[in-house]
């Protein structure tokens, strides 16, 4: 700590603060266009200029750069006086040559960083009477807008595509007067974050296209929530109206996302957009009113349940108080079967591996290793692919193994391209070298997919092991979906072709057609009823035994949901839609309304809650000997499959069912592929 003083008034800061950091920490405000907290300082902008005062008359007029100045001890800083205001408006001026006189039109009005400096430091009036220049727009991909005569070259886009995304975009062309940001290659902007450009943009150089002419920030209202597209659990903010969503922006949550957010989090609103439509349409008597299909399968329900058996087909992207309905209801009725759509692993409240709920930070404090196994973070968890770029910008020794497929990454990666057998061969030492790096090396990271867990192979036992021989390591898993953890708390089993031979009445939820359901469901004639519960009306065959009904989204819904790192969150319901009912209170009123009575529900989240917030390991004693090979091999080589490791998925913008009636995803999805293709046949 330093003392230093700030218009006279003496402050303590700390010695490796910047002048313009240590303001911001004392509540002092500088103005700035080019700096940013998760950017590298470059300091060309010029507007966060102040001033040193020295006993020597001669240094008492010269301005420094804030954000590129470090705090010296005793130092006194004048932020401001009539010489540093006069340079302020005079940088203010420059910046306004070219700058388009287009507020009224511009989707940054009102968030504009230029509109509002100049207004409080700029002057009303201007000597300059000459053409202004204008600069062509850029083809940046589906999602980003560009009129780049309004940039202000600042840099930021620059900085991020190259420091933080990993992809070398953006770039400075020519120098002086015509210097503009553009692109060196006629490509386009391919990272699964670029949306965030447009909220480091301090102009309206680069908006929002789905977002473009819709509304001002003013006239909407905002909700905190969650994102539910992967597992991260991202937090946003969800701008909307009356009756739509129109834009959603990342909330700054250090421990979780800080102020990034993934393109299926940010544009894949529009999905609500059919919802609310094809829902419409349920008003105009397009399709069977909700209350009838209820009474409908209501009705099949009593009559069948007695004697077959009922199987509800569930995916991991219902709430956890949707999973204490199905819970009270399979416990109260025994011919009623929930089964999973996914692959799922048994997974009992007494024997989970528990860890504190910053497994997300722990990147932070890997020193030198890290191990991706069957896993691609570019695709499953963006967010978690970041934060490892991030960590390896800064310490230039960490080395990154990827343990699996090969695949197009950002990051500097080893690809090592094991198979499951060889895996198990380093970790009982036989692979010298990558088990040393392993086994002796101060916190290391190590991180796996949802691909270990469809082979049969068991994590928690390997992480019970790699914990006895080396209590730093830090052990993250990544799940496909937004409560895959919420889901594994309750032991799912995955469907069986025995359990469809026994069942007569099935419900889908969130479900579409596939090759699998083809084969064995649509064209077998012993069902009575086939159910569709979905977001989304889907496209399924047209029998007279299928019947479909149109449950709420993410978005008229309230519920938890536990991210990968057992951490609960709540999404908040934006909008009342009586037109349709959410899962939980669909199941409800088919079977009886008294089984979801506030106390059991209150008992239930009470339970959950209690094992999650766990911060010490329960039962250690799930310690497999890996040496031994008798005794690890009978226990898994004849479960584990050893066909090839394979991405979960190969297209990021459409993983789940929210995602899939995206037109902005779809189109994204396109896009991407076309350049693909071209690219292959260069």
């Amino acid at each position: 700590m330093v003392s230093i003083k700030v218009n006279g008034i003496t402050f303590l800061v700390n010695k490796n603060f910047s002048i313009l950091e240590a303001c911001k920490f004392l509540g002092v405000k500088i103005p700035r266009f080019c700096y940013h907290e998760s950017l590298p300082t470059v300091g060309n902008c010029r507007m966060c200029l102040i001033r040193i005062e020295d006993s020597d008359d001669d240094k008492d007029d010269k301005l420094f750069s804030s954000c590129t100045t470090p705090v010296l001890a005793d130092a006194s800083i004048i932020i401001d006086d009539p010489f540093i205001r006069k340079a302020r408006e005079d940088v203010i001026r420059f910046l306004l040559l070219d700058h388009p006189l287009d507020c009224p039109i511009c989707d940054q009005g009102g968030e504009c960083d230029l509109q509002d400096q100049a207004i409080r430091y700029g002057n009303n009036e201007t000597t300059y009477n000459f053409k202004k220049l204008s600069v062509n727009d850029k083809n940046v991909n589906s999602f980003i807008k560009t009129i780049m005569t309004r940039c202000i070259h600042c840099t930021r886009c620059i900085r991020f595509s190259s420091e933080i995304a990993g992809v070398d975009f953006f770039g400075a062309l020519s120098r002086g007067n015509s210097t503009e940001i553009g692109v060196y290659v006629p490509t386009f902007f391919k990272s699964e974050i670029s949306g965030n450009v447009i909220d480091l943009c301090p102009v309206g150089a680069l908006t929002s296209k789905p977002y473009a002419f819709k509304f001002r920030p003013w006239e909407l209202r905002s909700v905190e929530s969650i994102d539910l597209t992967d597992s991260i659990g991202s937090n946003i903010y969800v701008n909307f109206s009356e009756t739509q969503v129109h834009r959603i922006l990342p909330k700054y949550n250090f421990e979780i996302n800080e102020n990034i957010i993934s393109d299926k989090s940010r544009f894949s609103y529009d999905s609500f957009y059919s919802s609310q439509s094809l829902k419409s349409e349920i008003n105009k008597n397009k399709f069977d009113p909700i209350t009838q299909k209820v009474n409908t399968v209501k009705q099949i329900a009593y009559k069948h349940h007695i004697q077959k058996k009922i199987l509800v087909l569930l995916n991991d992207e219902l709430s956890l108080e949707s999973y204490n309905v199905f819970n009270i209801l399979s416990k109260k009725y025994s011919n009623l079967v929930v089964r999973s759509l996914e692959f799922k692993t048994h997974l009992k409240k007494k024997n989970i591996f528990f860890k504190p709920l910053n497994l997300i930070n722990s990147i932070y404090d890997s020193f030198a290793n890290c191990f991706l196994i069957a896993v691609n973070p570019r695709t499953e968890a963006i967010i978690i692919n970041t934060k490892i770029r991030l960590f390896t910008n800064f310490r230039k020794y960490t080395n990154i193994y990827n343990m699996g497929y090969k695949y197009d990454s950002n990051l500097d990666i080893f690809f090592v391209n094991f198979n499951i057998l060889e895996l198990l061969n380093m970790m009982e030492g036989k692979a010298f070298y990558l088990a040393k790096n392993l086994i002796e090396e101060f916190n290391p990271l190590f991180v796996t997919g949802t691909s270990l867990l469809q082979r049969g192979l068991n994590l928690k036992s390997i992480e019970t092991f790699l914990k006895e021989k080396n209590p730093s390591f830090n052990f993250l898993n990544t799940y496909l979906h937004s409560n895959s953890l919420g889901a594994l708390f309750y032991n799912l089993k995955p469907l069986s072709s025995k359990e469809l031979l026994n069942s007569e009445l099935l419900f889908f939820v969130n479900s579409k057609e596939n090759v699998f359901l083809r084969k064995n469901i649509f064209f077998k004639k012993s069902f009575i009823s086939i159910n569709w519960l979905n977001t989304h009306a889907c496209d399924i065959l047209n029998q007279n035994n299928h019947i479909q009904l149109l449950t709420k989204n993410i978005f008229e819904d309230n519920g938890t949901y536990i991210n990968l790192e057992f951490r609960p969150q709540k999404t908040q319901a934006i909008f009342i839609n009586k037109s349709s009912l959410s899962v939980k209170h669909f199941f409800i009123r088919i079977f009886e309304s008294p089984i979801y009575s506030s106390k059991k529900h209150n008992e239930f989240l009470r339970e959950i809650l209690f094992y999650v917030n766990k911060f010490q390991y329960i039962n250690k004693h799930t310690y497999i000997n890996l040496t031994q090979k008798k005794d690890f091999f009978y226990t898994f080589t004849k479960k584990i499959s050893l066909y090839p490791f394979k991405p979960q998925f190969n297209d990021f913008y459409v993983t789940n069912f929210f995602t899939t009636y995206s037109k902005n995803m779809v189109s994204a999805s396109r896009e991407l592929r076309s350049y693909s293709l071209n690219f292959d046949c260069l």
